[in-house]
């Protein structure tokens, strides 16, 4: 991760990058799909690369790193967003952008550009928060406290008449903690890492970027890691008092897991109705569209640790009610394989 950056390079990631947009939104069922289906997106580690955000600053600042962001963030922007910074300026004082729901936040961690947050219409009593989770991200942030402020002076602006409001999370907010496999993990101690370094032990287990556990920048990624479980705390607090304050319900919906979920935050010292509960909430988690279940037994494992109640401050999480693996019929199998095979490269 020491390589310099040249132009040659970042004239060749973004090309690259470009490249597989072109590949995969104008051909096959996905292309057809986009071209007939409105499209509300948000940035994450896998619009860049995987884990991006969530790796020592050693590798985040590395030239190459620091180029796929700038490729991966410009490409999604255009391509999903339709923005271009460059043309459309980062002018953030409210209903001044091209775009009138944007809400441009702090500068990115690792790329010279700001963070891209919406704030979307869905009706007159519903309005959508795709927040960027991803361009301000290091090891100790998820999202900058100025970004916050400037989002939830946003959400503290809409009609009176709005009752709910939809947060769009690409990680989900609600999650079993893993702290004993964090810290295994982490350890420079752990003999499976030790071993693997060595060229003894589990093929695949060393990511190549740094040579740490291919599993640490996912478990790294979620609000409930060691290093985000505060921010965490805060945002829930704060959706919270805005539920009181404007009299409307915040809802989270996520992804990201592989597999699908339901979460319901509310006031753990009273039992409440949630129709009168002020910290009533519902996290919905969505399985990916195309990708395979993961297998039984690692869903058992995330259900039994589910188990165990979270409490943030005096609301209580209740996770994975219901979680289920759910195999593709074989017609949506093929299809799925059809639209893989008709928009790769």
């Amino acid at each position: 991760m020491v390589t310099p950056s040249t132009l040659k390079l970042k004239l060749t990631l973004f090309v690259c990058v470009a490249l597989q947009y072109c590949s995969w939104f104008r051909t096959g069922a996905f292309g057809l799909a986009l071209s007939r289906i409105p499209l509300l997106a948000q940035c994450d580690d896998h619009d860049i690369i995987d884990g991006f955000g969530s790796y020592e600053d050693s590798t985040q600042s590395s030239p190459i790193f620091a180029g796929i962001g700038a490729a991966g963030l410009f490409w999604f922007l255009l391509f999903q967003c339709h923005i271009s910074d460059q043309f459309d300026g980062l002018e953030h004082a409210p209903g001044a952008h091209s775009s009138k729901g944007l809400v441009i936040g702090g500068p990115g961690a690792w790329v010279k550009q700001p963070s891209h947050s919406f704030v979307a219409y869905l009706g007159p009593k519903v309005y959508v928060l795709l927040l960027d989770a991803r361009t301000e991200r290091k090891l100790d942030q998820v999202v900058s406290k100025g970004t916050y402020e400037r989002v939830f002076t946003a959400l503290r602006a809409l009609p009176d008449e709005v009752e709910h409001v939809v947060m769009l999370l690409t990680v989900p907010l609600a999650y079993p903690r893993m702290v004993g496999v964090e810290r295994l993990l982490e350890s420079k101690l752990n003999p499976a890492t030790l071993l693997a370094k060595v060229g003894v032990g589990l093929p695949g287990y060393l990511q190549k970027f740094d040579g740490t556990p291919e599993l640490l920048d996912d478990l790294n990624d979620h609000w409930c890691s060691a290093h985000h479980k505060a921010e965490r705390n805060w945002l829930v607090e704060e959706t919270q008092k805005l539920q009181l304050e404007k009299r409307m319900r915040v809802s989270y919906l996520s992804g990201d897991v592989h597999c699908a979920s339901v979460s319901i935050l509310h006031h753990s010292k009273k039992k409440l109705e949630p129709s009168v509960d002020p910290k009533y909430q519902v996290q919905i988690v969505s399985s990916a569209i195309v990708n395979t279940p993961p297998p039984k037994a690692v869903l058992v494992a995330i259900r039994t640790l589910g188990r165990k109640r979270h409490k943030v401050s005096t609301a209580g999480i209740d996770l994975f009610l219901g979680l289920q693996r759910r195999e593709l019929n074989p017609a949506l199998q093929h299809a799925a394989r059809a639209c893989r095979r008709s928009t790769t490269l």
